[in-house]
C-alpha cells in the first residue's frame, strides 16, 4: 500500500510518502524440518525449498475463482488435518491440526476392543467409493452392521457393530477437530463472511460423516474436493489422498508461485555396485 492506498501489481510508478506490506508468515518447529531435510540428503536430493501442506494441498483441491472469493481448504490426512484460508486470492492463514484420521480408527480400537487392523477395515467400509461419494448415507450402497473380530486370537467369536455406534463415535472425535478449525478461524481476524465455503481433501474426507459434520459445525457449504487434472499424471494419483504431491508438483513448475528453479536438472550421484551392498550385508 502507498499512502493507505492498495497499488497490488500497479506498485511500480506510484508515489507517496508512506509504503507499507503485509507479510503472511507460516513457521514451522526446526527439529522435525531437519529430520525431513536429512532424510532428503540421505536419498542423494537436494531441497530448494520448502513448503507449507496446508499451501500445497489447497492448490490442488480449489479453483483461482474458489481462493478470489473466498475458501477454506481442509486437507483432512491420516496423522494431521492442514488448513489453510484464502480470501481474495490471497493465503490469509494456514495451520497444522494434530487430528487426523487415524485417529478415528484409535477411536474404534476403543470403542470395539479390537485391534488397529480391524478397525481400520472397518472404518474404510463405513467410507464410500470416492465415485459414489454423493450417495445419501440412506442409499443402499451403505452396510447397516459391519462383523469383526474383538482381538487377533482366531478362535474368537465374531461381533457385529452397526453404523450408529461407528457413527458415535466417529462423531466426537470429527467435531473436536472442526471445533478447532474454527477457533483458528476465529484467531485469523477476517471477517468470517469472507470464506465462503469449505473445500474438503486428503484420504479422510471420503469418510462421509466429515463433509456432513464440517456443514453443520462451520455453517458452510461442504464441497469434497478431488486434485484437479494433471498433465502427465497418472490418473490413480488425481484421488484426495495424493492432493499435497499434486499441489507440491504446481508449486515446483510455476515460477510465479515463488519456487524459482534452475535450468538443469537437480543432479543425483549414481547408485553403489551391488557387490558393495552385498559385501556391507554380510
Amino acid at each position: 500500500r502507498v499512502d493507505d492506498r492498495p497499488v497490488a501489481d500497479a506498485s511500480i510508478g506510484s508515489r507517496g510518502a508512506h509504503a507499507a506490506l503485509d507479510l503472511n508468515v507460516v513457521s514451522a518447529d526446526l527439529l522435525p524440518l531437519r529430520q525431513t531435510l536429512h532424510v532428503a540428503e540421505r536419498c542423494q536430493l537436494h531441497v530448494r525449498a520448502v513448503a507449507p501442506a496446508a499451501l500445497t494441498s489447497a492448490l490442488a483441491a480449489t479453483t483461482s475463482d474458489e481462493r478470489a472469493q473466498g475458501v477454506i481448504a481442509v486437507d483432512f490426512g491420516a496423522g494431521t488435518t492442514s488448513v489453510a484460508y484464502f480470501a481474495h486470492d490471497k493465503l490469509v492463514a494456514a495451520h497444522v491440526v494434530p487430528i487426523g484420521s487415524n485417529h478415528l480408527t484409535y477411536d474404534l480400537t476403543r470403542t470395539l476392543g479390537t485391534t488397529l487392523n480391524e478397525a481400520e477395515r472397518i472404518k474404510k467400509s463405513y467410507a464410500i467409493d470416492p465415485t459414489a461419494r454423493r450417495l445419501p448415507v440412506s442409499h443402499p450402497h451403505f452396510e447397516d452392521a459391519f462383523t469383526y473380530r474383538p482381538r487377533d486370537d482366531s478362535d474368537a467369536l465374531p461381533k457385529q457393530v452397526t453404523r450408529a455406534t461407528i457413527t458415535t463415535t466417529l462423531t466426537s472425535r470429527i467435531d473436536a477437530l472442526l471445533a478447532q478449525i474454527g477457533q483458528r478461524l476465529e484467531r485469523t481476524r477476517v471477517p468470517a463472511h469472507l470464506f465462503g465455503r469449505i473445500t474438503l481433501t486428503g484420504g479422510g474426507s471420503l469418510l462421509p460423516l466429515v463433509a456432513e459434520r464440517a456443514a453443520h459445525v462451520l455453517a458452510r457449504p461442504v464441497r469434497l474436493a478431488p486434485p484437479w487434472q494433471a498433465d502427465a499424471w497418472p490418473h490413480m494419483l488425481l484421488q484426495p489422498a495424493f492432493a499435497t504431491l499434486l499441489g507440491l508438483r504446481d508449486i515446483a513448475l510455476d515460477a510465479a508461485l515463488g519456487l524459482h528453479h534452475a535450468p538443469v536438472p537437480v543432479p543425483i550421484a549414481a547408485p553403489a555396485p551391488m557387490r558393495h551392498l552385498r559385501q556391507a550385508g554380510g
